[in-house]
């Protein structure tokens, strides 16, 4: 004997099941990628997962500040403009680089027997105009 039974009363309960059940799968794709996050990963050997939030907000660099410029730093950047791998790769007996003022850097370098020294601007440095110098020189 068969149970009678409304189609229609049938049909919206299997359609809010259906709506359910899409929620709860959505509520734990975000719970499991908030944990991921959170954990640093979503399994063995993952280094996490990025997902997009509204409130994230966004990190900017900013230039490094001039007083904190070292005299190494400035010679790593001098390296790495001038595409050498240290201070002994350069064609100059000795270069140093030092904070002069606020606003200006000094280089000074010793090229064959002459020392020399050329001023650069220091929120610029090292500025194309002192590594077309020290190209030239070289």
């Amino acid at each position: 004997m068969a149970l009678p039974y409304d189609k229609d009363a049938m049909a919206m309960t299997l359609d809010k099941m259906k709506v359910s059940l899409d929620r709860l799968t959505h509520q734990r794709i975000r719970d499991h990628m908030s944990d991921a996050m959170f954990y640093g990963g979503m399994g063995k050997g993952d280094t996490g997962a990025y997902a997009w939030n509204s409130n994230v907000a966004i990190a900017t660099q900013e230039p490094p500040k001039p007083d904190r410029l070292t005299p190494n730093q400035m010679q790593a950047m001098i390296c790495s403009r001038m595409g050498w791998t240290g201070i002994g790769a350069s064609p100059f007996r000795d270069i140093e680089a030092r904070k002069l003022t606020d606003e200006q850097a000094v280089v000074f370098l010793i090229v064959g027997d002459r020392a020399l020294i050329i001023h650069d601007d220091l929120n610029l440095f090292p500025s194309d105009a002192l590594v077309t110098q020290l190209r030239l020189l070289s």
